[in-house]
C-alpha cells in the first residue's frame, strides 16, 4: 500500500507539475501579449511626440508670421474701418428714407392720376 501511495503521490505531483507548466505557458503568452502592447504604445508615443514637435514648429512659424503681419499693419486701420462702417450705415439709412419718399411720391402721383381720370 505504501508503494501504491507513493505512486499516487508521484502521479499527483506529475499532474500538478503539468498544471504548473500549462499555467506558466499561459502566463508567458500573456506576458508576450502585454509586451507587444507596450511596444505598440511606445511606437504610438514616438509618433505622437513627432507630431507634437511638428505642430510646435508650425505654431512657431505661424507666430512669426503674425508678428510680421502686425508689423506691416498700418496704425489706426481698425479705427478707420469702424468709422467707414458707421458712415456706410448712415448712408444706408439716408438711402432708405430717400427711396421710401420716392416710392411714396410715385404712389401718390399714380393715385392722383387715377382719381383725376
Amino acid at each position: 500500500m505504501s508503494n501504491g501511495s507513493t505512486e499516487e503521490w508521484v502521479a499527483k505531483l506529475s499532474d500538478q507539475l503539468t498544471e504548473i507548466k500549462i499555467s506558466s505557458a499561459s502566463v508567458s503568452q500573456k506576458l508576450d501579449v502585454i509586451q507587444s502592447g507596450f511596444e505598440k504604445i511606445e511606437k504610438a508615443m514616438e509618433s505622437l511626440t513627432s507630431a507634437t514637435a511638428k505642430q510646435e514648429t508650425r505654431l512657431t512659424v505661424l507666430e512669426q508670421k503674425v508678428v510680421e503681419i502686425q508689423a506691416t499693419h498700418p496704425q489706426g486701420l481698425s479705427e478707420d474701418v469702424a468709422i467707414i462702417k458707421s458712415q456706410i450705415a448712415g448712408y444706408q439709412k439716408l438711402m432708405w428714407v430717400v427711396s421710401t419718399s420716392i416710392i411714396g411720391l410715385l404712389i401718390k402721383t399714380l393715385y392722383d392720376a387715377m382719381s383725376g381720370v
